[in-house]
């Protein structure tokens, strides 16, 4: 499957994507590094609230299980500090990308072959999510 990235027009990141490319490696944005504040936005309280009340309603011993739900929330929460986002599209004529990632259509796109990104990558490290575009 092909994909996109689309990359911003000035020298420096230019150089920088090309030297990626060059050595075969890609970086990805932490959660607090990406452009959209509210992306990656969690609330945390309303869901521990939420799962309260149902955990309540599906288990005799609702206290534990509680707790083990919402350890895994805080778990996946950290982990979003840990992890890089290496976002790509499944297409390179989207008007909206190319401006809001594209340095307002002065940037450029990168093609990947996405079985072969996975493939070369995979690792503990490294997973593969594909989100399909909303029609």
């Amino acid at each position: 499957m092909r994909v996109f990235k689309y990359r911003g027009g000035d020298e420096e990141i230019f150089k920088r994507d090309l030297f990626a490319i060059e050595k075969n490696y890609f970086w990805g944005s932490n959660f607090k590094q990406l452009n959209d504040p509210y992306e990656t936005l969690i609330s945390s309280d309303k869901f521990k609230s939420i799962t309260k009340t149902f955990v309540k309603l599906v288990s005799k011993n609702s206290e534990q299980e509680l707790e083990k739900v919402h350890e895994a929330l805080d778990n996946v929460i950290n982990r979003g500090k840990e992890i890089g986002i290496y976002s790509l599209s499944a297409t390179y004529n989207d008007e909206l990308l190319w401006a809001h990632y594209a340095n307002s259509h002065q940037g450029f796109c990168i093609e990947y072959d996405l079985d072969l990104l996975l493939e070369s990558y995979l690792s503990d490290k490294v997973s593969g999510w594909i989100s399909k575009p909303i029609a």
